[in-house]
């Protein structure tokens, strides 16, 4: 006896899609219903404005200051990295035609995630070449945090680590972030900065 399957046929307009994506996007913890409590609130502090997949310092609020969450500004050295920053469920950040990537300026709400929670977060890799040097890379392969282009590398020249991260995953059909010149957009394949490199790291 034999099963014939011959589903129905399913069709597109030709080049209709041409995006070949891993769907990693900079900034977002990997879904998982329990890593959801993991999460939290943060004030942005400092004169800089932040967005998700980065490197933060915190410090406590002011005696009765009310305030939700610990104040964070961008990590200094290896020992100041006390979080990352992530887009989940973080409100209202600010798009501008010259920036397409939501930025939370000082005051505003960002979410964070802590060293030794187990989040799975993706986080740019510098470029295509130090991507292709991880690959087939054990899980605790020295990573840096690059605080100049604001991405992880393998370098420990100028940059912090190496850090208490595992390496999860490596994708170059990703959606980075690229900040150049007080812009800060997407990128996902050529031009600029990490152009769509990407890794997933649980921290």
């Amino acid at each position: 006896m034999s099963v014939s399957f011959n589903p129905n046929l399913t069709t597109n307009i030709s080049s209709g899609f041409v995006l070949d994506t891993d769907g990693y996007v900079q900034g977002f913890a990997l879904d998982d219903p329990a890593m959801r409590f993991q999460w939290e609130g943060a004030q942005v502090g400092g004169s800089t404005v932040l967005w998700g997949g980065l490197a933060v310092s915190l410090t406590l609020q002011g005696v009765d200051k009310n305030k939700q969450g610990s104040t964070i500004v961008p990590a200094t050295s290896l020992t100041t990295i006390n979080a990352w920053t992530i887009f989940n469920q973080s409100m209202n950040g600010i798009i501008t035609p010259s920036s397409n990537v939501p930025q939370y300026a000082v005051g505003a709400s960002l979410n964070i995630v802590r060293p030794g929670s187990l989040a799975r977060l993706c986080v740019g890799v510098e470029n295509l070449i130090i991507l292709d040097a991880l690959a087939t890379s054990a899980p605790n392969v020295s990573l840096y945090w690059d605080p100049t282009n604001l991405c992880i590398t393998n370098s420990s020249a100028g940059t912090y680590g190496p850090l208490p991260v595992q390496l999860e995953a490596l994708s170059a059909k990703g959606k980075t972030i690229y900040s150049s010149g007080g812009n800060t957009n997407w990128s996902t394949t050529g031009g600029s900065g990490t152009a769509g490199c990407c890794a997933i790291i649980r921290i």
